[in-house]
Formats: structure tokens, sequence, C-alpha cells
């Protein structure tokens, strides 16, 4: 029994779904439409908490944010050493 070709439609059907539209769970391992997480990214099976970053967990828990020393650099006031090298990594 050999398998059906797909038709040239259907190859082009499936080139035009957009990449990462499902995400599959680590902990329950379903798979769950990236929409379906909502803002928390949580698994809508087990509700185990995606990672998420920290300015995207600020947005979830305020309304409003202003962002201060943005310029800021690290530096290394007792003269650690290496720790420019692992800075510069």
């Amino acid at each position: 029994m050999s398998q059906p070709q797909l038709t040239q439609e259907a190859l082009a059907r499936e080139a035009a779904l957009p990449e990462n539209l499902w995400i599959q769970c680590p902990y329950c391992k379903q798979g769950s439409y990236r929409e379906s997480l909502g803002n928390a990214q949580v698994c809508p099976h087990c509700h185990y908490g995606f990672r998420i970053t920290a300015k995207k967990r600020l947005s979830l828990i305020a309304t409003a944010t202003e962002e201060w020393d943005a310029d800021l650099v690290t530096a290394d006031p007792l003269d650690f050493p290496g720790y420019t090298e692992k800075l510069a990594a």
C-alpha cells in the first residue's frame, strides 16, 4: 500500500500556516494552540506555567510602568578577578 500523494493545493495550504502556532507542554505532553495559553502562559490541560520574561510578568501585574535606569551598565567596583570576562560573555 503506497502513501497518498499531496496535491499542490495541500502543500501550498501547509506552507501558508505560520510557525509556532502550536506548543507542547513539557509537563503533560499535550499539544495546545498557543493563543489558548492566555496572557499568563498557563497550559489549559494541567495548569503548568510556561516561562515568561520579567517585562511580560510586570505587564501582567502592573497597569502603568515607567522604566528607570534603562541605560544603566554593570560595574566592577570591588575588582573581582575574572568578573569583566564574565560580563563580556
